[in-house]
């Protein structure tokens, strides 16, 4: 008893210092802790998965020690070091399949938070605060889907500029250029006009 005591006491004390809970009291925190399974600690070991594209679960993580690699469709988007960031929030908040994968780069510390679990918190602070943890999630939920939008397109124009390329390319050879290295190759490695 003496030890989940100390260990309440610790988690919402970190909880507390998150800006996604510093629109909480420690009471309110306390009372959220004491509805059952709603906040835990989790580890997870390196190269351990701790989201998986694709599955459903209303858990949002906020690395307390760490570093994370999201990755999407295969893809590497962004590596989190920081203690508070945040990886999960919109799935979980909008009741999705998760839209990244989340893998371990290090052992890593989360607080684990599950926003299915407030939901069904007794009482009409629930709603509250549920609405407090979404207010604080908009941003980040803006942020990132911009961010995500932009790498799309970047990554769209991209694939376009490479088929370009292959296209001129395949001109060159038409045109009989059929050196190892070609003219467009040296242009783009800056030797034309060394």
């Amino acid at each position: 008893m003496g030890k989940q005591l100390y260990l309440n006491t610790t988690i919402i004390e970190l909880l507390h210092k998150l800006p996604l809970f510093d629109r909480f009291t420690r009471d309110e925190l306390r009372k959220v802790l004491r509805s059952g399974d709603v906040i835990r600690l989790e580890r997870h070991k390196k190269n351990a998965v701790v989201i998986e594209e694709g599955t459903f679960s209303r858990w949002v993580y906020v690395l307390l020690r760490g570093a994370v690699k999201v990755v999407k469709a295969g893809a590497e988007i962004c590596v989190l070091e920081h203690c508070g960031e945040i990886v999960g929030e919109i799935g979980a908040v909008q009741s999705q399949v998760r839209s990244a994968t989340v893998v371990a780069l290090e052992e890593c510390i989360f607080i684990a938070i599950n926003i299915g679990g407030i939901e069904k918190m007794h009482g009409p602070e629930s709603l509250e605060y549920l609405h407090r943890i979404q207010e604080s999630f908009t941003p980040l939920i803006e942020e990132r889907l911009n961010k995500t939008l932009e790498v799309a397109d970047i990554m769209y124009r991209m694939r376009e500029k490479r088929q370009e390329l292959q296209d001129l390319e395949k001109r060159l050879r038409q045109l009989g250029v059929s050196e190892e290295k070609t003219v467009l190759h040296a242009l783009l490695d800056g030797e034309a006009f060394d």
